[in-house]
């Protein structure tokens, strides 16, 4: 049986194929590394959250919805979380 990659496991792959100047983009060796992490953290805080995620609301409700937009909304254009100056 083979060990899950770790988050530890991908920073360190991508780290070493970005510096022996290999594709570290969408579809390489680091990006599907990556993937598989996220994937096993997933798997492992659904399963200590009883199923529920991290985060999760049990009453049918959006998690932040008093967060101010900064006066942009996603149809305006622009990241929701940018402040111009």
């Amino acid at each position: 049986m083979t060990k899950p990659t770790s988050k530890s496991d991908a920073s360190r792959i991508q780290s070493t194929q970005a510096k022996a100047h290999h594709d570290v983009g969408k579809g390489s060796f680091a990006s599907r590394a990556q993937s598989a992490a996220d994937r096993q953290a997933h798997a492992s805080s659904q399963q200590t959250n009883d199923g529920h995620g991290a985060g999760a609301r049990t009453d049918g409700q959006a998690l932040g919805g008093n967060r101010s937009s900064g006066g942009r909304t996603p149809s305006s254009g622009g990241h929701p979380h940018q402040h111009s100056s």
